[in-house]
Parts: C-alpha cells; structure tokens; sequence
C-alpha cells in the first residue's frame, strides 16, 4: 500500500514539473528577453471602487517585467489609503503623484 501511494505521489510531482517546464518554455518563446522595458501607468481620479482590483490585474499581467506607476490625481481618502496599502504588498508597483511622476520620467 505504501509503495502504491508513494508511486502516485513521485508521478503527481513529475507531472507537474513537466507542466512548469512547458510553461516556462512557453513564457519564454512568448515574451523573449528585450533590452528596452516600458512602464505601465494606471491613473487614478477621484472615487475608485476597483482600484485594488486594476492594481493587482497589471501586476500579474506584467509579471515583473515593466515597472508599474500608479499616479493619484486628486483621489479621495478611501481611494488613497487603498492604493497605499496595494502598492506596498505587491512588487514592481510604485504610487506617485503627477509631480513627482514628471520629476521621475521627464
């Protein structure tokens, strides 16, 4: 019984090492290496309800590849306290304000 399970289990985590193999491959024949990076800019203006939401969507659709700048034009408190907490948690974002965007890019 216990040489059955544990060949179940050697297959399960062979099964999923191919499947993170051919992801990876896949990932990277998709989105190849490149010298120049963009940067993702999501404005935000006023009362955002889904503003946790927009943050972490191009976080995992940029996937570390490209900074990601989330600049507040005049949000309410909610709103700003909610961006705050967002960009601390998840990587590669940075909040700014539209002067400190201009000082930073231009």
């Amino acid at each position: 019984m216990a040489e059955t399970l544990g060949t179940v289990a050697v297959l399960l985590l062979a099964v999923y090492g191919a499947m993170e193999g051919i992801r990876r491959l896949v990932t990277f024949l998709l989105y190849p290496p490149c010298e120049e990076h963009g940067v993702c800019v999501l404005w935000f203006r006023g009362h955002q309800e889904d503003a946790e939401f927009t943050v972490r969507c191009a976080a995992a659709r940029c996937r570390g590849r490209m900074p990601i700048c989330a600049v507040e034009i005049d949000t309410d408190e909610e709103t700003h306290a909610v961006l705050e907490k967002t960009c601390r948690a998840v990587r590669a974002v940075e909040r700014f304000t539209p002067a400190t965007f201009c000082k930073r890019f231009f």
